[in-house]
């Protein structure tokens, strides 16, 4: 019971963190006039597995559909802001777990902690993702103005990130530590020792680095191939 409590609490909170951080960086384009805030469907399922990917959702719908000003422009403002946000809450929470697990040392405190990076990990995971595989197979003019040269900035914070929030998920794996964790996440986000994660006293949470190593597979492969590729014009 007091383990499922914690995740309950753990849930909560990262749902209200994530869309609190989507609606500082929604005020602060200060969209003249505002948008309504109708709902707009799409993507409903994804709240469940990925509430960054759903909050997105939200208030990209609501720029795009209910802003007079220039829909392009604001929706690469927001991806643009929401990428820099997202990296630098990233590395809060990375900093925060590590925090509670080596130098706290309180087990209430950590396991909150490390409920808050697991759940960011599959979530960010899946905005992430997604929005790239989306970005990368997409056979219609994009709604955002930006150019290859913006869509490789992202993809390369994007990249950073990853290992950012990879990092702490690993303290959980056996005889694991701060330093070994982030180390694990250089390994398999580049790809050169994912076996790292496999030692002989391997258990079923090991394969959770394979969340990662998808994830830098859809970004690196499907995107900024197809980034390059691009000519250098607005789309």
């Amino acid at each position: 019971m007091e383990c499922a409590g914690m995740w309950i609490i753990s849930i909560i909170t990262y749902y209200t963190l994530t869309l609190s951080v989507k609606y500082i960086i929604f005020k602060k384009m200060k969209l003249n006039p505002t948008p309504s805030y109708n709902y707009k469907h799409g993507r409903e399922l994804s709240i469940f597995l990925s509430p960054d990917l759903w909050f997105a959702t939200r208030f990209k719908n609501a720029i795009k559909y209910d802003c007079a000003e220039p829909t392009d422009i604001n929706l690469a403002d927001f991806v643009k802001k929401n990428n820099t946000y997202n990296l630098a809450l990233s590395l809060c929470l990375a900093l925060i777990a590590f925090f509670s697990f080596d130098i706290l040392n309180h087990e209430i405190v950590f396991n909150f902690a490390y409920s808050i990076v697991a759940i960011r990990f599959i979530s960010r995971s899946g905005e992430i993702g997604y929005a790239f595989y989306r970005d990368a197979i997409q056979s219609t003019k994009s709604f955002t103005n930006l150019d290859k040269y913006d869509r490789i900035k992202l993809a390369l914070k994007s990249y950073v990130e990853i290992y950012i929030y990879s990092a702490p998920v690993y303290l959980l794996l056996p005889n694991m530590d701060t330093i070994k964790a982030i180390t694990l996440s250089l390994n398999v986000g580049s790809l050169t020792n994912v076996g790292m994660a496999f030692p002989e006293d391997t258990s079923a949470v090991n394969l959770t680095v394979f969340i990662q190593v998808f994830t830098t597979l859809c970004l690196v492969i499907l995107s900024l191939a197809s980034y390059i590729s691009r000519p250098n014009t607005n789309e």
